[in-house]
């Protein structure tokens, strides 16, 4: 199992999609699209490094795409929720995000 994470910052929205051939997260590859791919050996680094993401409301910051791939759902689930704990400390608006599941 894998899941595609959408973050974005001016809209406190978090949306999972579940369908990698998702339309939503094929509009998403953009020229410059920040993205990040989790997987089970660069889970720790994300985790401590997700504190050091920025956002701020321009376009070139103010979203980014997040690979989880743990082969675990349940994994999957505990590292995004990790995530977003992290950056709701750093930015208010992450701290109580709007959490949509897509597809």
């Amino acid at each position: 199992m894998m899941i595609a994470v959408y973050l974005n910052y001016p809209r406190s929205r978090v949306c999972v999609h579940h369908n990698p051939g998702c339309s939503k997260i094929q509009q998403a590859k953009k020229p410059g699209q920040r993205r990040f791919r989790i997987d089970d050996q660069s889970r720790d680094h994300h985790i401590e490094g997700c504190q050091k993401w920025s956002f701020l409301a321009t376009s070139e910051t103010n979203d980014m795409w997040l690979q989880i791939d743990l082969r675990d759902y349940n994994q999957e689930v505990i590292t995004l929720e990790e995530i977003i704990a992290a950056l709701g400390s750093r930015y208010r608006r992450f701290a109580r995000p709007n959490i949509s599941r897509h597809c």
